[in-house]
């Protein structure tokens, strides 16, 4: 039976401490940048979604979890005639969904797309590139279309512990190249590149943002930051939005199991060092633990052991006569099986010469050996005789075709 290692108690004590510690500790800041529409910690967008309700708006925004192509296309009936809004880091877009997005741009629908990276077939289709620039840039001037400039500050923010400094909006992409006769810039930062530009196509626009974080809490709510957000979100048109959030949250119903302890920063950690833990035990427990086996000798082969008893035996006997006859017995039955030629007929001759063209080996050669063989049978005179006898039967086999 399996000893109990006092090393396992240590270590459960260790991860059940750790999971108090980790519940009755006070509550954390989520600093992910997640861009969830209900979420109030810094990079969620809930005060996004109560500016998108506000009645000078004059926006109906519904949030759903869906692609491009199953709004407008999979559930055309119910979402035909709404615009879009697509809010996230990074935009993955596939082809057919640009494809229901252009179609319904054409119709006269309006979609916002607000990311830091857009997929290389979104950028192709509709002539832009970005560029990205990870310095530290502070956006001092926002030059809108309709002529408003905001100097906009630093902000800081201090917890129990440190302080920590940030740009009221974290501007690292901007749109470095694009389409002049179709597109229209909207918004710059202070270095005077796009940030914000209007791409018409047909009877609609697609309204490209390439700084998503200033629609984030941490920039929405600082000083007077909503006035900016309030002058891009009004440059859309009125009427009915949806906003899908399938790019940053995934599809409904796809969660984990452990969704409801995900969902708690002390807990995620928890499960993850728990895991953690797990995967190193297994490691460190994969070897098997048992008693040594005993080793097992191989059966030795006896072969040539048998091989030299028997031919001491016929050396001792001199039984050179017996020896010759098994061999020509055994080189007999090889040629008929192989060659079809029976020499024990009396027509020898033409058996031999048959034999000849069957394997190859030259008259002469096969009738020296049957000559030396019988004689060797008939009148056995020295052990030389017998050698050359075996020599020429070694010989057939190892030149038969």
């Amino acid at each position: 039976m399996k000893t109990f290692n006092k090393q396992y108690l240590f270590l459960g004590i260790a991860v059940v401490l750790y999971l108090v510690l980790t519940l009755t500790s006070g509550t954390k800041t989520d600093w992910d940048i997640h861009y969830k529409s209900l979420e109030s910690s810094p990079y969620g967008t809930a005060a996004l979604t109560q500016l998108l309700k506000a009645p000078e708006v004059k926006m109906e925004v519904e949030n759903l979890r869906l692609t491009p192509y199953e709004i407008y296309d999979s559930l055309s009936e119910s979402y035909s005639d709404n615009n879009l809004i697509i809010i996230g880091n990074q935009l993955e877009l596939d082809k057919v969904s640009i494809e229901s997005m252009l179609r319904e741009a054409k119709n006269g629908r309006s979609i916002l797309l607000a990311a830091e990276e857009f997929s290389r077939l979104l950028r192709d289709t509709l002539g832009f590139t970005t560029e990205n620039n990870y310095s530290s840039i502070q956006i001092k001037d926002f030059d809108l279309k309709n002529g408003v400039n905001l100097e906009i500050d630093s902000v800081s923010l201090k917890t129990a512990n440190n302080v920590a400094y940030f740009s009221d909006f974290e501007l690292i992409s901007s749109f470095n190249n694009y389409d002049t006769f179709t597109t229209e810039v909207l918004a710059k930062n202070e270095n005077d590149t796009p940030v914000f530009i209007k791409v018409s196509v047909g009877n609609g626009a697609i309204y490209l943002l390439s700084t998503p974080k200033i629609l984030t809490n941490i920039a929405l709510l600082n000083n007077n930051n909503y006035k900016v957000i309030s002058d891009i979100i009004t440059t859309l048109p009125e009427g009915k939005y949806i906003r899908t959030e399938y790019y940053t949250l995934g599809r409904v119903g796809h969660q984990s199991l452990f969704r409801v302890v995900l969902s708690k920063l002390g807990l995620k950690e928890a499960l993850q060092l728990l895991l953690l833990l797990l995967l190193i035990y297994l490691v460190f427990e994969a070897k098997r633990e048992q008693r040594p086996l005993p080793e097992i000798i191989p059966l030795a082969n006896e072969s040539i052991g048998f091989i030299k008893t028997l031919s001491h035996l016929y050396v001792t006997n001199g039984t050179n006569k017996s020896i010759l006859v098994k061999r020509k017995r055994y080189l007999l039955n090889h040629i008929r099986n192989k060659y079809y030629v029976n020499l024990t007929t009396d027509e020898i001759d033409q058996d031999i010469v048959l034999l000849s063209l069957r394997s190859g080996i030259n008259e002469e050669e096969l009738r020296q050996l049957f000559i030396t063989v019988d004689k060797e049978i008939t009148n056995p005179l020295t052990d030389g005789g017998f050698i050359s006898a075996n020599k020429l039967i070694d010989n057939f086999y190892s030149k038969e075709i």
